[in-house]
């Protein structure tokens, strides 16, 4: 959607064609739209330059993300910080994909070094750019003002609200994007007909710990299990062994756990789903974190056995799959990657077997066609299976990379009411193709 169709829009209709259709709009501001369209302006409307889009987005991150680590630990041990960054599976999963997460993670990790370096200019433009690509984006824009406070306390023992002056242009920058989206289209964010419209609303009390439950299983996921029980441990042991912490260690782990307090507060009262890639910034903090009690020998397990062990635990992560009925973040690993061969040689089938693509009924991510997710030259898009009364289904398109079939669907397409026609599978994927049956 955001890498796609609405630089699609801005590309075919003008960089300043407001409002979006509605059908589109996520009430975000349009910088990463604006920035996919205008690299397909100069190299041309081609996956591979929306793939290269990405590639000096990744080399920044990984120059902030060092430059963060050298601030914390001697340069002989980065090499600590560079492995899990480089292993780290939800960080890894988005790098192969063209979406804004990464653009945060960039802009966010530049933002730390902004505070560390004292780089005022940068930070401007940095929380600019937080603040123009999404409301995910303005919230890391507070957190960063956050770490400034701490910061600025463990440097000088006093917290400095004048601090937020480097902050307001991108709030300003903000509010004006929203009254100019509200007398746009009459919305602040989405409206009722909005596909993301129940992602909007405040949720339940019941719904709150469920999320913080979810939440919890996101930082645990894909391997991260191991890396969360040594961290915890030598966090335990600690406190019992009653060391203490240099100032330089103080606003790490500070930074790593206070505001994310904050950020699982506003992500889990809302019924926008949890997923994984919301906290890519803090995995790779508090991966910063366990680099710095490895070195300190804050507790007694080996160095190189921790290391192989944790690591061997995140790579494991891309092979982590659940049974059908528990959602999975597919987006999260590389666990998804035969997805796309999978879906290739299903449409292949359906060409050869002259199904109207209309016809067919499936789910995200697979609800739109070709043009869209390999930006080639045929237009067509399946039936997203909200659309139609399951009654009215004649062939359904399915996989396991799919979490928006409910049980009660899953069941229904696995009774005498359906027959599988086609299937493919493959390391854990499949996808199958339903016909309904006369009964």
């Amino acid at each position: 959607m955001f890498s796609a169709k609405i630089p699609l829009h801005f590309f075919q209709s003008g960089f300043f064609n407001f409002p979006i259709p509605a059908h589109l709009d996520a009430g975000y501001p349009p910088l990463w739209a604006w920035l996919v369209a205008f690299c397909w302006k100069i190299f041309g409307q081609y996956l591979w330059v929306s793939h290269l889009i990405c590639l000096p987005i990744l080399i920044a991150t990984a120059w902030f993300y060092l430059k963060i680590a050298t601030y914390f630990l001697p340069e002989k041990y980065l090499w600590f910080a560079a492995l899990f960054l480089l292993i780290e599976p939800t960080y890894f999963a988005q790098s192969t994909m063209v979406g804004p997460d990464i653009f945060l993670v960039m802009a966010f990790m530049a933002g730390l070094y902004s505070i560390l370096y004292h780089k005022t200019g940068l930070l401007i433009f940095m929380t600019i750019l937080l603040s123009m690509t999404s409301i995910r984006g303005c919230i890391f824009v507070f957190i960063l003002y956050l770490n400034q406070l701490i910061f600025n306390y463990y440097q000088t023992n006093n917290i400095r609200w004048k601090t937020i002056l480097p902050y307001t242009i991108s709030g300003v920058l903000f509010i004006g994007w929203m009254l100019f989206h509200y007398q746009s289209t009459g919305f602040l964010l989405v409206t009722d007909q909005s596909p993301w419209a129940g992602h909007h609303h405040l949720i339940h009390i019941k719904g709150f710990f469920f999320n913080i439950a979810i939440t919890i299983w996101r930082f645990f996921d894909f391997g991260r299990v191991l890396m969360y029980g040594v961290l915890i441990f030598a966090g335990f042991q600690y406190f019992y062994q009653k060391k203490s912490l240099s100032k330089k260690e103080k606003i790490l782990c500070c930074w790593s756990f206070l505001p994310l307090l904050v950020l699982v507060f506003i992500l889990c009262i809302r019924t926008n789903p949890i997923l994984h890639r919301y906290f890519m910034v803090y995995f790779l903090l508090h991966s910063l974190c366990l680099s710095v009690f490895l070195f300190k020998g804050y507790f007694s397990i080996p160095k190189k056995i921790s290391l192989v062990l944790i690591g061997i635990a995140l790579i494991s992560g891309h092979c982590w799959i659940y049974p059908h009925h528990i959602a999975q973040g597919w987006d999260a690993s590389l666990a998804h990657l035969p997805y796309f061969n999978l879906r290739q040689q299903m449409i292949e089938f359906i060409e050869e077997e002259d199904i109207v693509y209309r016809e067919i009924v499936t789910a995200f991510p697979n609800i739109n066609g070709t043009q869209y997710s390999n930006l080639s030259k045929q237009v067509w898009n399946f039936t997203p299976k909200h659309k139609l009364p399951m009654q009215q289904w004649q062939y359904v398109l399915q996989s396991n990379v799919m979490n928006d079939f409910s049980e009660e669907e899953l069941l229904l397409l696995n009774s005498n009411q359906f027959k599988p026609i086609k299937s493919y599978q493959k390391s854990g994927v499949y996808m199958i193709l339903y016909k309904k049956t006369d009964l």
